[in-house]
């Protein structure tokens, strides 16, 4: 199981090797699911994570369905 999140997550993606989630909490988490572990906390969006790309190695999170980056 992965924990560390501190509100309902909203997204998740697999890249084959990642599992990169996004959350209520205002953050993204990388994690190593053969590890069970988060390896990074991407912090800072002024809030909730609604979805989420994931690029190789860009993350790219959406906070509204109507702006793009």
């Amino acid at each position: 199981m992965l924990s560390g999140h501190t509100a309902a997550v909203r997204c998740v993606c697999y890249n084959g090797k990642y599992v990169v989630s996004g959350a209520y909490d205002h953050t993204i988490r990388v994690w190593l699911p053969d590890q069970e572990r988060c390896v990074h906390t991407l912090e800072g969006h002024t809030n909730r994570v609604y979805s989420l790309v994931v690029c190789i190695y860009i993350y790219i999170s959406f906070i509204n369905c109507f702006y793009f980056i």
